[in-house]
């Protein structure tokens, strides 16, 4: 048995760097199945921990100040450092006539960094990416 929750792809950055498992932790996977369904390529593929951390910032950015703090902190990535990222890719420039402006924007709240900042489930129903598609049901919701 594994101590693990997620497919290491999939997992959000604060997962990586603790076991803080949450609702927040799922909307990061959604956004990273989200960019794999649009080009059948995996977002994130790290091969390992640190290697998944690395592939997050090649493309969102540098970890914030607070997630940079829970790495120095981690005993498992004593005396590690990640190599200079001097421009992330961003979502935007992976999924450029890929995605709508729409998706992007539903895409990057999702793979939001900060897990506080993150849009939560509500607010990804409510998100204009899905105007005219929710129910009667899920509008009452939001």
């Amino acid at each position: 048995m594994t101590d693990y929750v997620a497919t290491r792809w999939y997992r959000a950055p604060e997962l990586l760097l603790g076991n803080v498992y949450g609702k927040e932790v799922d909307i990061w996977a959604i956004g990273c199945i989200m960019g794999e369904i649009t080009d059948g390529d995996p977002l994130f593929p790290g091969e390992s921990e640190i290697d998944q951390l690395f592939c997050i910032q090649k493309v969102v950015g540098k970890l914030p100040q607070a997630l940079k703090e829970k790495f120095d902190e981690n005993p498992r990535f004593v005396g590690c450092k990640f190599p200079e990222i001097a421009k992330p890719e961003t979502i935007e420039k992976k999924y450029v006539g890929k995605m709508s402006s729409k998706a992007l924007s539903l895409m990057n709240g999702m793979l939001n960094m900060e897990h506080e900042k993150r849009l939560t489930a509500i607010e990804c129903l409510a998100h204009p990416y899905f105007d005219g598609l929710r129910n009667d049901e899920i509008e009452n919701l939001i």
